[in-house]
């Protein structure tokens, strides 16, 4: 069951960052919101699984999500 979503945060994109999300939802049959939403929940993981630190460059082959 998903948690229900009553969370708004306003974000502003470049046109170049739109366009590109716009194509990988496009090729990933996936909205702009759940991309988002995944990249959110992988961050969140990673920095709990990292001490609480956020390392620069992230490694998103290191961005499980579990």
């Amino acid at each position: 069951m998903n948690p229900k979503k009553n969370a708004f945060l306003p974000v502003r994109l470049t046109d170049e960052e739109k366009s590109s999300l716009s194509k990988i939802a496009d090729d990933t049959g996936l909205s702009s919101s759940t991309l988002v939403r995944l990249a959110i929940s992988s961050l969140v993981s990673y920095y709990n699984q990292n001490g609480h630190r956020i390392i620069l460059p992230l490694k998103w082959n290191e961005l499980s999500g579990e």
